[in-house]
């Protein structure tokens, strides 16, 4: 009978614990109460939330960075607006880049960029529009930079769209989606061009619809319904190349949100877009 090797390595792995999966663990909180901001994780591993409402719903310019290793806050740089219901993306080089929202009074064109290194903000070219509720997603196959589209202003539910291109710092207009809508969701598909799904739309109520961006021909063209319309749910193109959606309100208009008479207006419903 053969003996065991000394030498090589055991045949049984020693039992290990595993890391509990279902609990949440508190952290430190915002140096100040806020809602409706934006947030990315920085290059470094650095989060920042800028911007938003605080008490009374009153929009903020202020910024905070999270540390993750110690669980602390620290106050950064100020944006130049206070804005809440803004957007946001995180441009290649790490810059971080905010658009429109309300500052209270008024819909914002206004733009800016973060500069984690300086921890300082410094405002670009206004958009041609002004625009809370809209989108903004990271477009690098038509020059880099940002495409912007739909939200809701004085004027109503908006269907527009247009690009920032980075080098150029300017705006262009790139044509109008097929149906107005406020408080979708878009994000980037493996191959570049951009879903929209969902939101307020026409009358204000929120649709199943959903639509492509082609960066390359800068139209837009649409794709099948969801099941379910939504708005403020979530969207996420996963690894292989399939789109995620989830929760948010449905059949409600977006001046009520969850207030009576609409006491079930959210939906715990998920479903799969397939690009195939």
């Amino acid at each position: 009978m053969p003996t065991e090797n000394p030498s090589e390595p055991p045949t049984t792995l020693p039992t290990v614990s595993p890391t509990p999966c279902d609990t949440m663990t508190d952290t430190g909180s915002f140096l100040g109460p806020r809602c409706v901001h934006v947030a990315t994780r920085l290059p470094s591993g650095v989060v920042i939330i800028a911007g938003g409402a605080g008490a009374g719903f009153v929009p903020l310019a202020t910024a905070e960075l999270y540390f993750p290793e110690n669980g602390t806050w620290n106050v950064t740089g100020s944006m130049n607006t206070p804005r809440a219901v803004a957007s946001a993306t995180q441009f290649p080089d790490g810059t971080f880049f905010v658009t429109g929202g309300t500052n209270g009074t008024e819909y914002l064109r206004t733009a800016e960029t973060y500069d984690s290194v300086s921890g300082t903000w410094a405002l670009t070219a206004s958009m041609d529009t002004p625009r809370e509720g809209h989108s903004t997603n990271l477009v690098t196959n038509f020059g880099a930079g940002a495409l912007v589209a739909g939200g809701v202003n004085f004027h109503g539910l908006l269907s527009g769209a247009e690009f920032y291109n980075i080098a150029t710092s300017t705006w262009t207009l790139v044509g109008s989606m097929k149906f107005r809508r406020a408080f979708h969701r878009a994000d980037v598909l493996r191959d570049g061009r951009i879903i929209v799904s969902g939101g307020f739309s026409t009358g204000a109520i929120t649709t199943a619809t959903a639509e492509l961006f082609d960066p390359c021909a800068q139209t837009w063209t649409t794709t099948g319904k969801m099941n379910y319309a939504r708005a403020i749910h979530t969207l996420t193109t996963m690894e292989d190349g399939r789109v995620l959606v989830a929760g948010g309100l449905n059949n409600v208009g977006w001046r009520h949100h969850c207030m009576a008479p609409y006491p079930e207006c959210t939906t715990a419903s998920a479903e799969i877009w397939d690009p195939r």
